[in-house]
């Protein structure tokens, strides 16, 4: 079992925002969520999983305009459709893929 990351509050996010670096932010809620910060004006919700036994990063639109818990929600429902067996329509291929 992979170990999950705390969940963090919106304050808790609200400083991470300030930090460069892709951050798990998901938790026990919505594992795979995280927030990449590149810069201080390119902030984005990403969703990672693995899928077929490749993994695959979601963009989620960016931050603050996605609040934490429209992220969570997104993440549930990418959640359902891959459970279901259906490839979430905003998967992109895996970096080693790109090349």
């Amino acid at each position: 079992m992979p170990k999950l990351a705390k969940t963090l509050t919106v304050l808790e996010v609200a400083k991470l925002s300030k930090q460069i670096g892709l951050h798990s932010v998901g938790g026990k809620d919505s594992p795979g969520l995280y927030l990449q910060v590149s810069s201080p004006d390119a902030i984005s919700w990403v969703y990672r999983k693995v899928i077929d036994g490749k993994r695959h990063s979601i963009g989620m639109d960016s931050y603050p305009m996605v609040s934490l818990a429209d992220a969570r929600d997104k993440v549930k429902a990418y959640r359902v459709e891959v459970a279901e067996r259906q490839q979430p329509p905003t998967c992109k291929a895996p970096a080693e893929a790109r090349g």
